[in-house]
């Protein structure tokens, strides 16, 4: 996983905030299962270790592209921020969703 504070992110979000943690990238190695739920685990601990407030990621309501499955994220504590785009993958249209996760930070 690969993360910038939102700050440093080259998209348009709502808001550039250097306390939020943008996942820039996330793959799995297996592409038929999903894996979010194990990949996201320690990288999260490390984020609330840094003082990051939330985190956020681009996820797909139907595939898991580009970075995972809305629904995965939203069982994972992410909440819908809002869609972002609709675009074409695979013969079927689908929608980004900034997806936005609340973080327990720990004072450093």
């Amino acid at each position: 996983m690969e993360f910038l504070p939102a700050s440093h992110v080259p998209y348009t979000l709502p808001r550039k905030d250097p306390s939020i943690a943008f996942i820039t990238c996330i793959y799995p190695i297996e592409t038929d299962i999903d894996c979010t739920t194990p990949v996201l685990e320690r990288p999260v601990h490390y984020l609330e270790a840094q003082s990051y407030g939330k985190a956020q990621v681009v996820a797909g309501r139907r595939t898991p592209y580009p970075y995972g499955l809305a629904g995965s994220f939203r069982e994972n504590g992410s909440r819908e921020l809002m869609e972002l785009d609709c675009i074409g993958v695979a013969e079927a249209t689908e929608e980004l969703i900034l997806m936005e996760k609340e973080l327990q930070s720990k004072p450093r």
